[in-house]
C-alpha cells in the first residue's frame, strides 16, 4: 500500500464521516423538535424547518453512501492488484 492509496482511503473516510455527521445533525435537530416545544422565528414555520431537516438528512445519507462506495472501490482495487511474493 503506497501513499496515494492511503490518501484515497482517508478522503473516502472523510466523505463518509461528513455524510454521517450531516445525517446525525439532522436527526438530532428533528428529535429535539419532536421532544421539546417548537420555537421558531416569525419568518420560518415548523413545516419549513422539518422540510429543511429532511433534505439535510437525505443529503447526508447520499454523501455517506458516496463515501462508502469510494471505500469499497478502494478496498476492491487494493485486493485485485497482484501481490508481491517475497
Amino acid at each position: 500500500m503506497n501513499a496515494a492509496e492511503r490518501g484515497r482511503d482517508r478522503v473516502a473516510l472523510g466523505i463518509f464521516a461528513v455524510g454521517a455527521f450531516l445525517y446525525g445533525f439532522a436527526w438530532l435537530r428533528a428529535h429535539n423538535m419532536a421532544a421539546f416545544p417548537i420555537l421558531t422565528d416569525p419568518t420560518t414555520t415548523a413545516v419549513h424547518r422539518v422540510d429543511r431537516l429532511a433534505h439535510l438528512s437525505k443529503a447526508g445519507l447520499a454523501i455517506a453512501a458516496i463515501g462508502a462506495v469510494a471505500m469499497l472501490w478502494s478496498f476492491w482495487h487494493y485486493q485485485s492488484r497482484p501481490k508481491d511474493v517475497t
